[in-house]
């Protein structure tokens, strides 16, 4: 199973200034980030442990 996080190049500024330039980011706002993640944790679910190492 592949996964990628979403890149929102209008948010990715923001976030790295308010950070310190110490990070990088894609630029997705919480409420998406989260959206995103409990899907993931719904399709993860149905998976042997094996397979998800």
């Amino acid at each position: 199973m592949d996964f990628e996080l979403p890149i929102y190049p209008e948010n990715q500024a923001a976030m790295k200034k308010y950070m310190q330039s110490q990070f990088e980011f894609n630029g997705v706002k919480a409420p998406d980030h989260h959206l995103i993640e409990r899907e993931l944790w719904q399709s993860v679910k149905q998976l042997p442990p094996a397979e998800i190492m």
